[in-house]
C-alpha cells in the first residue's frame, strides 16, 4: 500500500517562522530570515520573498557557514515541508538520500535556474548527500508547491534552486581539514579570484567515514571513500554578455550492509560498490536592455552506480540527463512582464539492475508567463505551458496566482496549478514491479497564503495547499499470493494532512 506521504489530496497548515526570541538567544544566534531577500525560482524573475506570492524558503550563506552545513541534504532537511529520507548514515553508501517537497518526490532540482533532474529511475531526482562543496553555496532556494508552467510538470512538489557564489576580490587559495567520530574526515582545497572579467573557483575534496552506531547503539558497518572535484568559471565580456560554465564530480567507494531476515549488523557480510557522479552546467546572459534579456542554458548529468560488485550479478545504474533552455524575460511598460521559453529534456538509462537497457525519453516544451501588476495592490500571474513528451504525446498545464499587499508589511496570495507526470524508465521497464500499460498522472494544486512581517526578529508565514491526481502512480502487491508489489494507475488519490 502506498503510504498517506505519497498520497495526492493534501491540506497542510504550516506556521512558518513565529519568532521574537531575541531575549531568548544572542542576536548572532537567531535564524537568517529576511522577507526582503531575492529569489528567483518562483517566477524567474529576481524579487523579494515578500512579493513572491509563493511558499518559499531559503538556506542563505550566513546560515551554511553558522550551522557548518556538510551537503545540501543536511542544509534543508529541516526546513518545513521538506523531508530528506536517509539511506544509511551518509545518503552515501548505494542509494543517495530521497528528497520529498509537500509529500512528492516530484520535484525539480536547478544549479543556477539550469535543471539538473534524473527523471529516468524511481528514486532520487538529485544526489543531494553527494553535493558537497557547500563553499561553491552563496544559497538554497525552497520552493514549494507546482511549479508546472515554468518548470515542466515534475515539480509536482516544487522546487530546488542551489545559487552558486560569484567570485571576487583577488585570488586566494584555502586549505581545510576537519575530524569526528567514527573515522569521518574531511579535506579540502580551493582557490579562486577574478581578473579582467574572469572570475573563477576550483576545488578538490577527499571524504572518509566508517562504522558508526545506530540509535539502538548497534555499530553498522557502513564506510565512504569520497573524492569531489568542481570547477567554476565565469566571463563577463561586456555589460550586455557574460558566460557561466560549471562542471563537479563526485567518486566515491564504499562499503554498505543489508543483514538477513534475523541477523545482526555486526555479522553481516559487506556489500561493496563503487559511484561517478558528473554534472556539467552551461548559461550564456545576452541583456538586449534594461527591460529585456535573453538566458541560453545548458546541462548533462551522468550517474554510474555498481553496486555489489564482487557478486555475480552486480546491481549497476548507468544514467544521463542533457537539458537546454531558451529563455526570454521581457518587460513591457509598467505593468507587464512576459517570461517564455523553449525547453528540451532528455533521460536516458543505459543500465539498470540488470533488467532495462538503452531505454530514454524526451520532451519537448514550450512555455509562457505573464507578471501583471494592474494597481498598487494587486498582481496577476498566469502562464501556460505545452508539453510534447516522446511516450506520452501532447499536453498542456496552466497557472495562475493572484497577489494582494494592502500595506508594505503583509502579502496575501491565492494560486491554482496543473500538472501532468510521465511515468519513469523503472516504473513501466523494471523487472517484476514495471508496468507498460501505466498512464500519465494529471492533477491540480490549490495554494493559500498569508506573510506578515512585525520587525526583522518576528514574521509569520502561513500557507495551505490541496493537491489532487487522477491515475496517480503507486505500488500495490500483486494478487499472486507472493510480496511482490507492481506499479499501478489509481483512478484518484486524496488524503488530508495538517
Amino acid at each position: 500500500m502506498i503510504s498517506s506521504s505519497y498520497k495526492s489530496l493534501i491540506l497542510m497548515l504550516a506556521v512558518g517562522a513565529i519568532t521574537n526570541v531575541a531575549n531568548a538567544m544572542p542576536t548572532e544566534d537567531l535564524p537568517e530570515f529576511s522577507l526582503e531577500k531575492l529569489v528567483v525560482s518562483a517566477t524567474k524573475v529576481p524579487t523579494t520573498m515578500f512579493n513572491a506570492n509563493a511558499n518559499v524558503n531559503v538556506v542563505g550563506r550566513q546560515e551554511i557557514e553558522n550551522k557548518h552545513f556538510n551537503n545540501i541534504g543536511e542544509a534543508i532537511r529541516n526546513l518545513p515541508g521538506v523531508n530528506v529520507q536517509n539511506m544509511g548514515g551518509s545518503g552515501e553508501a548505494y542509494a543517495d538520500n530521497t528528497l520529498y517537497i509537500n509529500g512528492s518526490k516530484n520535484i525539480v532540482v536547478l544549479i543556477d535556474g539550469v535543471r539538473i533532474n534524473f527523471n529516468g529511475g524511481d528514486a532520487e531526482k538529485f544526489s543531494s548527500a553527494d553535493f558537497i562543496d557547500m563553499n561553491l553555496v552563496e544559497r538554497i532556494e525552497v520552493l514549494k508547491g507546482s511549479a508546472s508552467t515554468l518548470y515542466g510538470s515534475d515539480a509536482q512538489g516544487g522546487v530546488i534552486n542551489i545559487v552558486t557564489r560569484k567570485q571576487s576580490g583577488n585570488g586566494y587559495g584555502k586549505l581545510h581539514t576537519d575530524y569526528g567520530s567514527f573515522k569521518t574526515s574531511h579535506v579540502g582545497l580551493s582557490a579562486g579570484g577574478t581578473e579582467k572579467g574572469l572570475n573563477w573557483y576550483i576545488a578538490a575534496q577527499n571524504k572518509k567515514s566508517g562504522s558508526f552506531k545506530d540509535g539502538q547503539g548497534r555499530r553498522v558497518p557502513e564506510t565512504v571513500d569520497a573524492k569531489t572535484f568542481n570547477v567554476k568559471l565565469g566571463k563577463t565580456f561586456d555589460e550586455k554578455n557574460d558566460l557561466s560554465l560549471m562542471y563537479t564530480q563526485y567518486k566515491s567507494d564504499y562499503s554498505r550492509i543489508k543483514p538477513k531476515k534475523g541477523q545482526v549488523y555486526e555479522k553481516a557480510t559487506p556489500i561493496y560498490g563503487t559511484k561517478d557522479n558528473n554534472n556539467f552546467v552551461m548559461s550564456y546572459n545576452h541583456k538586449f536592455s534594461e527591460s529585456s534579456n535573453n538566458i541560453l542554458s545548458f546541462s548533462r548529468n551522468s550517474k554510474d552506480i555498481n553496486d555489489n560488485y564482487t557478486a555475480r550479478k552486480p546491481v549497476q545504474y548507468v544514467q544521463t540527463n542533457i537539458s537546454i533552455n531558451d529563455q526570454l524575460t521581457n518587460k513591457i511598460g509598467e505593468h507587464h512582464t512576459l517570461v517564455g521559453g523553449f525547453e528540451y529534456t532528455k533521460d536516458s538509462i543505459d543500465r539498470a539492475s540488470q533488467t532495462i537497457k538503452n531505454k530514454d525519453f524526451h520532451n519537448t516544451a514550450l512555455y509562457i508567463q505573464d507578471i501583471w501588476d494592474f494597481s498598487k495592490q494587486y498582481n496577476l500571474t498566469y502562464g501556460l505551458r505545452y508539453d510534447n513528451h516522446s511516450k506520452y504525446g501532447n499536453h498542456t498545464s496552466g497557472s495562475a496566482t493572484i497577489g494582494f499587499t494592502p500595506d508594505d508589511k503583509t502579502n496575501f496570495y491565492a494560486s491554482y496549478k496543473q500538472y501532468f507526470i510521465a511515468p519513469t524508465v523503472n516504473q513501466l521497464y523494471s523487472s517484476g514491479s514495471g508496468n507498460p500499460d501505466l498512464k500519465y498522472e494529471t492533477g491540480y494544486t490549490y495554494e493559500l497564503g498569508v506573510k506578515h512581517y512585525f520587525d526583522k526578529n518576528t514574521t509569520i508565514d502561513l500557507n495551505a495547499y490541496r493537491r489532487k491526481s487522477s491515475d496517480a502512480i503507486g505500488l500495490v502487491k500483486k494478487n499472486d499470493g507472493s510480496d511482490d508489489s507492481i506499479y499501478t494507475n489509481y483512478d484518484i488519490e486524496k488524503n488530508k494532512r495538517f
